[in-house]
């Protein structure tokens, strides 16, 4: 079974999508040039992987998004299977996800000055990139939602169970490093006693199923509204 959609519509969708692809391509170039200081001595060392779930999701679900768009504008239709797919890791992992790390970046950065990135003037956490990896996930997420409406109500449970999943696998990940590095990935984390981690991995759990509902409210009122008939 195939979804049959306009070819003008399709069309305009392909040309924001190369638009996005040209954004995260040039930003991971930008990003490769950093990397071996970001992850010198911060965000886990040789253990770093799980930090890049966020961006690693967003980009694989923007190529994957990508690949399927240029499948409907050749061939007028998509597989329903891939369109599933593609639905659920965006409602599931990534805007979740992006949305934690863009609103728990920016709320311990103007707490906790350093608490994230600490500061070093000669090697600066360039402004642009740090945009695209703290803020462009919000906006990619509205587009997602502005170029693919949704056209139906998703269940609750399994996308919350997805989400919390996700981030109480980034908790355990920060125990992790610690048993392999000796040290806490964020510098916050060092500055807080045990009692303050605590905190604060609950408080990331309300955060996640805050922003969970906060995206389907917002999914919600993007959605396609089915004609009345008279």
């Amino acid at each position: 079974m195939a979804l049959k959609t306009k070819p003008f519509k399709e069309f305009g969708r392909f040309l924001v999508l190369s638009a996005i692809v040209s954004v995260a391509v040039a930003m991971r170039f930008l990003y490769a040039e950093h990397e071996n200081w970001i992850y010198s001595r911060i965000f886990g060392g040789r253990t770093r992987w799980i930090t890049e779930w966020g961006r690693f999701f967003m980009e694989l679900h923007l190529a994957v998004t990508f690949v399927l768009q240029i499948h409907r504008l050749v061939f007028a239709e998509a597989p329903l299977w891939c369109t599933k797919f593609v639905e659920n890791l965006f409602c599931q992992v990534v805007a979740p996800t992006e949305c934690f790390v863009v609103f728990t970046f920016w709320a311990i950065s103007l707490s906790i000055p350093g608490g994230v990135v600490p500061p070093r003037e000669d090697h600066p956490f360039p402004m642009g990139l740090n945009l695209y990896v703290h803020l462009w996930p919000v906006v990619y997420n509205l587009v997602v939602m502005w170029l693919y409406p949704a056209h139906h109500k998703r269940p609750l449970l399994p996308d919350l169970l997805v989400a919390v999943a996700v981030d109480l696998a980034y908790i355990a990940w920060t125990f992790y490093v610690v048993s392999v590095d000796g040290m806490w990935p964020y510098p916050v984390l060092t500055q807080v006693p045990s009692l303050g981690k605590a905190a604060l991995f609950t408080g990331s759990v309300m955060v996640t199923i805050c922003l969970l509902f906060a995206f389907r409210a917002v999914r919600s009122a993007m959605a396609v509204r089915p004609k009345k008939t008279h």
